[in-house]
């Protein structure tokens, strides 16, 4: 059978899920449950990994892998803000779309992005202000991480509303989260949709950052929806800006 989280290792994925997530790895093994009515599996094998990712006779929400039965696709729970992603797809046409986005991983704009908000923010420093410096470089990754997906600036009104969902969601563990939670995605997808219709305006492959953005890529796949996109770059900006920013700063 497939090892379960235990009472300590649970708490200690609720109060830091990345480090928690680590020590439940090291401790359990590639693959673990944490307990609960629906039981939610974490993988760690890159083979198993792939399998889910690519397998055309994958059907993320009830398919079964050697001993791992009752898979739960977390997504689900927070439903209706995480359909209609390229996250939901699966076997060939998953393939598809995770292929069309691969250049946002490997992007040489992470530097340059980020020197560019450092700068802004050292300006701002008179010769005897103070701050928490680690905290102010976690906030300017943050935005450059944003800024990276979306491939435009994030507004202050966004940027705030981002950092408000992201910091929700750090704090709790994916076997808590709830359907109430989708309110607070939802609230984002109106700035989403405004930076679509901005990168549109300006053209996917206008500048080196946006062509290698998130919202770039997709625009220039042609297969997806204005709100598929916006979706996207909510789920991404609020599961993938804060592990980066955190560990770069620390």
């Amino acid at each position: 059978g497939v090892p379960c989280l235990t009472p300590k290792l649970a708490e200690a994925v609720k109060s830091a899920q990345h480090d928690g997530l680590v020590q439940a790895h090291e401790e359990l093994g590639d693959v673990f449950r944490m307990p609960g009515k629906e039981p939610v599996f974490y993988f760690r094998n890159v083979e198993t990994v792939s399998r889910i990712c690519t397998d055309g006779a994958f059907v993320k929400n009830d398919a079964v892998y050697g001993s791992v039965n009752g898979v739960v696709n977390v997504s689900n729970l927070v439903q209706p803000m995480l359909d209609n992603t390229l996250f939901q797809k699966d076997g060939p046409e998953w393939k598809q779309s995770r292929k069309d986005i691969n250049p946002l991983f490997a992007s040489p704009e992470f530097a340059p992005v980020a020197i560019e908000y450092m700068s802004r923010f050292l300006a701002t420093l008179g010769d005897s202000a103070e701050c928490d410096l680690q905290e102010e470089l976690h906030v300017v990754l943050q935005q450059a991480t944003m800024r990276l997906m979306a491939g435009v600036e994030i507004s202050d009104e966004a940027a705030a509303a981002y950092a408000v969902c992201i910091r929700h969601f750090s704090a709790k563990s994916t076997a808590d989260l709830s359907e109430s939670d989708a309110g607070l995605l939802l609230n984002l997808l109106p700035h989403a949709l405004a930076t679509v219709e901005e990168v549109k305006a300006l053209g996917p492959t206008s500048t080196p950052t946006i062509s290698r953005s998130l919202v770039g890529l997709m625009l220039k796949a042609g297969r997806y929806s204005d709100e598929e996109i916006a979706r996207t770059l909510i789920n991404l900006i609020v599961a993938g800006a804060e592990s980066p920013a955190a560990g770069i700063a620390k």
